[in-house]
């Protein structure tokens, strides 16, 4: 159901939501449970150094990702796609390039809550 087409009932009983300001997150009694903002981009060919997508694909053949071989060719950024350390390796080079553009944004707010056990 779309949030407009909740009910008072429904709203009341499962508030959540967008936060308007990220200092809510995760503080006690506040319901909101995400914020949302522009803070720019970091594209992939750029993180691995493909300056023509379509040059590098098409006229020198690489992939990105080749799934029955586990890793691409002409470029190592997915090899082991089920590797933790390899996954987390990838997310420090999102994070340290979205650094490097944007020094003056966080590049994390942090793991959000959990309330499961």
């Amino acid at each position: 159901m779309e949030f407009e087409g909740k009910t008072a009932e429904c709203r009341a009983e499962m508030p959540g939501g967008q936060c308007n300001d990220p200092v809510l997150l995760g503080r006690p009694g506040v319901q909101c449970t995400y914020f949302v903002e522009n803070a720019g981009e970091v594209r992939l060919d750029e993180l691995v150094g493909i300056e023509d997508y379509t040059h590098w694909w098409a006229v020198e053949g690489n992939r990105e990702y080749v799934w029955h071989l586990d890793h691409g060719i002409g470029t190592d950024f997915w090899d082991g796609r089920t590797d933790k350390s390899k996954n987390d390796e990838r997310m420090n080079k999102v994070q340290e390039m979205f650094r490097r553009k944007y020094p003056d944004m966080p590049i994390t707010y942090g793991e959000p809550p959990c309330d499961y056990a």
